[in-house]
């Protein structure tokens, strides 16, 4: 890591995964911040890269090809040395953190080591840190067998999530699926392996967190559960943390943040995070999140990279993609000074999230399909409506038009090659 001087010109950013939300809000912020931004997708509907803060658009392999796309990072970083490079996706992250050493003679990282990164990111050794720091998880287990599914049908009590323990370099990066009865654990599991793959890079060096894993589901908790981002960094020491509630996910019962409201972060769980990645050895931007039972935080994952609703983040004051920015390049007096400003700025103020595209389709289509009562679906507009003057939508921004029609186009594009999952996901509310 190089220190930079204020009259030295800033170096440039890297940023894969266009297509992800997270993605976006850093380009927009690295962008009004006057860092130079460089965006890399296989396709060329990535709504990020059409973000008018974008001065360079390149195609490199899919992140899931690991070492089409190192060889790619390779070369784009001799041709252009310099850029920060920083994770934007599980997969990336694995990968980074895996060649740090040949990436980092061409890039600014700010990446543990790999045995560090997959802990974290293998559910089986990050549950066992928790266990380690005192952070609560739900029941799990990690069949290898036919024996040992049979033992967990026996013991287990219904229902049961299915999920990857890993979604480094997964196909599909599944929430996972809910199995209510016994007799029907063996084909689920075995139809969600088949179904659920990863990447041969990761295959061959951790096969075991490539197999599913399965754990206790609470359904009494849909869209409730309570989510933690933050910086922690090297000498393991926490910068900033923000948490929201999830109040309605998509799909409504296992998935990603469709509302959010802040919600105060407990010092007790922020000081076991803080814990935990020294625990682990992990440094940089982190998401973690819990379900609540009663006065009680069980962790369900640990996502080490930018995530989903980080623009919601940037705008209550935790910029978190300008720390790990100024992290890899060195400059710790800024830093620490964005730490400072993130702590002074933590308070909730009623500020709330949302995706409205989605959550409008949802509300129709559920209204439609009967999985949604007029009155609930009244109830969202309702609370849409009350909060417009606080909210921060997912990618509208009127000073940066372009991404938000390319983020129609990717989705009408993805609609329509997978028209039976959305309908599923999104109209009847199943895994």
């Amino acid at each position: 890591m190089v220190a930079q001087s204020s009259a030295a010109p800033r170096p440039p950013v890297l940023l894969t995964r266009p297509d992800y939300y997270g993605t976006l809000a850093a380009a927009r912020l690295f962008g009004a911040h006057g860092i130079p931004v460089a965006t890399a997708d296989p396709h060329r509907l990535a709504p990020a890269s059409w973000s008018r803060y974008v001065t360079r658009r390149v195609r490199c392999p899919p992140a899931e090809v690991a070492p089409e796309l190192r060889d790619w990072l390779l070369e784009f970083g001799e041709r252009y040395p310099g850029h920060v490079l920083y994770p934007t996706s599980d997969g990336l992250a694995w990968l980074i953190s895996t060649h740090a050493d040949e990436l980092g003679r061409h890039f600014r990282l700010y990446s543990p080591p790999a045995p560090v990164m997959e802990r974290v990111l293998d559910k089986a050794s990050l549950y066992e840190l928790c266990a380690r720091v005192g952070i609560e998880v739900p029941q799990s287990w990690y069949p290898q067998t036919t024996e040992d599914l049979a033992a967990v049908a026996r013991e287990a009590r219904f229902p049961l999530l299915i999920k990857q323990r890993t979604q480094a370099l997964s196909l599909t990066c599944s929430k996972g699926l809910t199995v209510t009865d016994a007799s029907q654990l063996p084909e689920a599991f075995d139809g969600f392996e088949r179904a659920n793959r990863h990447g041969d890079a990761i295959l061959r060096r951790q096969p075991e967190a490539c197999r599913p894993m399965l754990q206790e589901y609470r359904p009494e908790v849909p869209g409730g559960t309570v989510l933690v981002g933050g910086f922690v960094d090297q000498a393991g020491n926490l910068l900033a943390a923000r948490a929201s509630a999830k109040i309605l996910q998509k799909p409504r019962r296992l998935g990603i943040a469709l509302c959010l409201e802040e919600a105060p972060l407990d010092d007790c769980v922020a000081r076991k995070l803080e814990a935990l990645c020294r625990a682990a050895g992990y440094y940089g931007v982190f998401q973690v999140e819990f379900v609540r039972v009663d006065d009680r935080f069980l962790l369900i994952d640990f996502n080490p990279r930018l995530y989903h609703y980080m623009v919601f983040e940037i705008a209550r004051g935790m910029p978190l993609p300008l720390f790990a920015y100024h992290a890899a390049i060195g400059d710790e007096a800024t830093l620490a000074e964005l730490g400072r400003a993130a702590q002074a700025s933590a308070a909730p103020a009623g500020r709330t999230f949302t995706d409205r595209l989605a959550l409008e389709v949802m509300l129709r289509g559920q209204s439609l399909t009967g999985r949604m009562s007029s009155e609930e679906a009244t109830r969202w507009r309702r609370w849409h409506a009350e909060h417009r003057a606080s909210m921060v939508d997912l990618s509208l921004d009127w000073d940066d038009p372009w991404p938000v029609f390319f983020d129609l186009l990717q989705r009408l594009s993805h609609w329509g090659r997978h028209p039976w999952n959305t309908v599923r996901r999104m109209l009847f509310n199943s895994d």
